[in-house]
This record gives C-alpha cells, structure tokens and sequence, in this order.
C-alpha cells in the first residue's frame, strides 16, 4: 500500500510519497526502498506519483516512466491532462513493451483472481446456510452459486462502461476471449457442477468485468501534476488503469480528484491511497469514527422510535398508529439536521488550514506535504495493523518557473561512487 499527499496553491504543488511496497496481498513481506514519485519530463514543470500496484504487466512504473521521459525529451503541452493522455497513449501503443502474450497472461490472472474471490463468496455462504441448516444438497449449493454470481453481475454492470470501449469493441472482446474465460472458468471451477444458466452468466459477468470500470487488485493509481504550458497555476488529476485488453488500457478517469487552482480556488490538499490520517487531521475526526458515530445516532433513533411506538400500543392503539405516521419522518429530520451541524463543523475545522496552505511558502508546503505522509506512516508504526506505509519518504516541489525541484529523495546507492548518476538527476538530499 501507500500513502501519498499532493497540495497546491497558487504558487505550486508539492508532493510527497512513502517507500514501501507488499510483495503480494497474501504476504507480510514488505520492502521500503520502492520509487513512487518521478519527473514525467526533463523540460516540463510535471511530476507523477504512482499507488497501489508499483507494476503494470509485470514491468515497474518506474522503468515505464523513465522510458517515456526519454523518449518524449523537448515535448510539450498546453495543458496537464495532455501529458496525461500522451503518457497513457504511449503505454497503450508501445507493443514491444506488452505484447498480446504478456496481456493474455494478465487478463487470465484478473480474472482468476476474481473468480477466485467469488469461490470464496459461495464457500462462506454455504458454511452459514450449513450452521443453520442440517447439510446443504447439490440443489441448493447451486443456488447458492447463482445468487453468488447474480449479485456480483448486479455489481459490475452498475459500473460505467470504459470510456471509448464502444459495443463493437466488446463484442470482439467477446470473441477473441471466450475461450480463455472458459478456461479460466474451469481452472477454478473444476470440481463443481455448475448448470447451464450459471456458467454462461460467470461467461457475461467475465466480459463485464474487464470492458467496466470496476477495478480489481492489479489496479495502479497514477497521479498527474504541474503545469501545462498554458497553465500558470499548478492542476492536479488522477486516473485508475488496470491490465490491457486488444492493446487498450483498461482507465478509470478520477473527474473527483481533478484540481485546478485559481483564484476562486486558490489552495487544495489531496490525499491519495491510504488517506484516513489526512482526513482526520483536516476534518478533527477519523473517518472510521465519525461512520460508527453516525451509524449509533441513526441505530439510537430506531431504537427509540420503536420504544415510543411500544408504550404507545399498551395505553392506546390509535395512539400508536397516530405516532408512527409522523414519528419516523421527524426522526429522519432530526438526524438529517445533525448531519449538516457535523459537516459545519468539519468545515470550520479544515477551512481555516486550507486558507493558510494558500500563502504558504514553498519550503513549507514541501514540509507540510511530508509531515501528512509521516502521520499516517507513524500511525501504522505504532499500531497493530501492517507497516503498509513506511521508509524514506520522497518530496517534491513543483513551479512554473523552476520546474520539478526534488526536495529529499532516497537514492539506492552512494551518490559519491556514482558522479555520473548525480550530475544527470541532481544532488542527493543532504
């Protein structure tokens, strides 16, 4: 996992991101060493930071960005999304990068680990019917099986379809790839006796899942920012992408996450990936809390609707039936009202640290934007969950005039054995 921090005012964007990096989901092995944070190009005042997934088919980000730097060295554009749609536009078209073989391999591990995951779903429901019921006959469990993939189809569909993927592009989807879902489909289904009906909706939900934009966890965040040469004030945006399909990524435009500063909006902060100690030093609560808190006041309120609707009946039926006609729209309005007094005040929490953010000085917006990270970092340190966000943490600086200034930055070896690496991308933070 990751934590990463943007935050802009008018002046520039600093960014800041952590170092560590799972070796896998089922794995407690974790590396701190990891790159997450680059220069997109050598003339351009552009950075990119990358989350979750530090690979894309099996090649780092790293090599991937570095490539593209390259490649595009003297390029320019008006705009920060024209840098975004150029660097997806060159992973899309580099083949020799991710040939059809490497695709096919990783649409296969997708979708596998989806069925998987669904397996799991039908395993756990059977367990409980089990404890609740003498046994489970095959009749059953095949029902089971189908409510398990009607749900997740529900799901799925209810996702937008991938920008530009249009009907004609997913029909041939369906062509090239039937034999391979068939496959996938009894590599993990083997064993069980699945009927007609529910193994041509695993077929469908299959398609579904990889031409919408439900993400699964091969999913990498890229986060764009700078300034396009149009732009005098620094612009923010994100997107999702996740394996390649007929040599199409597979991206899921973050339009939330888009920030353009101006002088109406002249300072943001946005946190990316493990985001929860961000929002509780801007909001005065975590957000875990502030769930359960509401969840209890709502539970609290249909307690007591209900209680007052018992003592109602023992004194008066009509009384009762008077009572439950306004009682639970009142109690709705009150919880309602509750919710916008909480929100005034997250806001008179937050509102006054993004009015500083907007005259802060460079040097302390880089400061800031580490410390954000640090939080949750020192948070993961001192509990019980997994270290997830940990080592050196990389910060940036990026300026319309100086361009993208590496504030600290970890390197992998000693800068003094390796003057020609220094002299290419600069000191190493002192």
């Amino acid at each position: 996992m990751t934590a990463e921090v943007a935050i802009l005012n008018t002046a520039a964007v600093a960014l800041a991101a952590d170092s560590a990096v799972s070796i896998a989901p089922d794995f407690d092995k974790i590396y701190s060493t990891v790159d997450k944070l680059f220069q997109l190009s050598e003339t351009a005042p552009v950075g990119i930071m990358t989350n979750d997934s530090a690979e894309f088919l099996g090649m780092p980000w790293e090599a991937i960005v570095k490539v593209y730097r390259q490649e595009r060295k003297g390029v320019t554009f008006e705009r920060l999304v024209d840098y975004r749609d150029d660097f997806l536009s060159f992973v899309e078209e580099h083949s020799s990068m991710f040939p059809k073989s490497t695709q096919s391999y990783y649409i296969g591990a997708l979708v596998r680990l989806h069925l998987k995951r669904l397996l799991e779903q039908v395993e756990s429901a059977i367990d409980r019917a089990a404890g609740r019921e003498e046994g489970v006959d095959e009749e059953r469990f095949l029902e089971f099986v189908h409510a398990v993939m009607e749900r997740d189809y529900a799901q799925i569909t209810s996702c937008d379809r991938l920008a530009g993927w249009d009907r004609q592009f997913v029909a041939k989807i369906r062509k090239r790839l039937s034999r391979a879902m068939t496959q996938a489909k009894r590599d993990v289904f083997a064993d069980l006796p699945l009927t007609t009906r529910t193994s041509r909706l695993i077929s469908r939900l299959l398609i579904e899942l990889l031409t919408r934009s439900a993400m699964g966890p091969l999913r990498s965040g890229l986060v764009f920012a700078g300034f396009g040469e149009k732009e005098y004030m620094p612009h923010l945006c994100s997107v999702d992408v996740e394996i390649m399909v007929e040599n199409r990524l597979r991206i899921r435009n973050d339009k939330n996450r888009e920030t353009a500063i101006s002088a109406k909006q002249n300072a943001a902060i946005v946190p990316f990936a493990q985001q929860e100690m961000v929002h509780t030093f801007l909001n005065g609560i975590h957000p875990d809390m502030g769930r359960h808190i509401s969840k209890g006041v709502r539970q609290l309120f249909t307690q007591l609707n209900d209680h007052l609707l018992e003592s109602a009946e023992k004194h008066d039926s009509s009384l009762r039936e008077s009572l439950e006609s306004f009682l639970p729209e009142q109690f709705n309005l009150l919880i309602d009202e509750l919710h916008k007094d909480w929100s005034k005040q997250r806001e008179l929490h937050w509102h006054p640290i993004i009015g500083n953010v907007s005259v802060l000085p460079k040097d302390e917006l880089a400061a800031m934007a580490e410390a954000l990270v640090n939080l949750t970092k020192f948070r993961r340190r001192i509990s019980q969950e997994r270290e997830t966000v940990g080592g050196p943490i990389d910060v940036a600086v990026i300026t319309k005039g100086d361009g993208f200034v590496w504030i600290k930055r970890k390197h992998y070896f000693d800068p003094a054995l390796n003057p020609r690496i220094i002299a290419k991308y600069g000191e190493p933070e002192r």
